[in-house]
């Protein structure tokens, strides 16, 4: 489930980089929103999402060749399974280009002066 540079398990900050195209990590993260659509919760921040970006070996869909892909493909399916009424806020996130596929909202910055 750990994406690999090198060989090497990915660890940023304390966190190990996770393949968003992990049928497991997939499973993982529809267990948590289904969790929060059944307490109620309509408003997700989503953190350090950055560590699904990396540029990898390889990733679990051999169809994948760029963290860019992986990283979309991951959030595509996080927006599929929320669905309209749940706003998702993404913070520590790669800056890519938004569209329909892509959660509501991304934070600039996560301090303010």
């Amino acid at each position: 489930m750990a994406l690999k540079v090198n060989g090497v398990p990915v660890n940023i900050d304390g966190a190990w980089a996770l393949d968003p195209t992990n049928p497991g990590v997939q499973n993982r993260a529809r267990i948590a929103l289904s969790k929060f659509r059944e307490l109620g919760v309509r408003y997700v921040k989503l953190d350090f999402l950055t560590h699904g970006y990396v540029e990898a070996d390889s990733w679990s869909d051999e169809s994948v060749r760029t963290g860019q892909q992986a990283f979309r493909q991951g959030m595509a399916q996080v927006v599929d399974h929320v669905g309209d009424d749940m706003f998702i806020d993404l913070a520590i996130s790669p800056c890519s280009p938004r569209s329909s596929r892509t959660p509501a909202a991304s934070r600039a910055t996560c301090t303010a002066p």
